[in-house]
């Protein structure tokens, strides 16, 4: 495994998972399923490999949601 690609991914995890759980809780009223719908995005992303630009990763993560 890549360690440069994974210290990036939890930095992106670190910064983002809790706002966008928010987020997602605002469309679905649902603790567990906003909590499944970020962990299905993270992982997505690390699966595919995705890389976010950090101009766009804010917007690309929330339209993800």
């Amino acid at each position: 495994m890549d360690s440069a690609r994974q210290q990036t991914f939890e930095q992106l995890y670190r910064k983002y998972y809790l706002p966008l759980y928010r987020y997602a809780l605002s469309w679905v009223d649902d603790e567990e399923a906003a909590k499944d719908i970020v962990s299905a995005l993270f992982s997505d992303l690390w699966d595919k490999g995705t890389v976010l630009l950090p101009s766009t990763s804010t917007a690309y993560l929330g339209q993800a949601v």
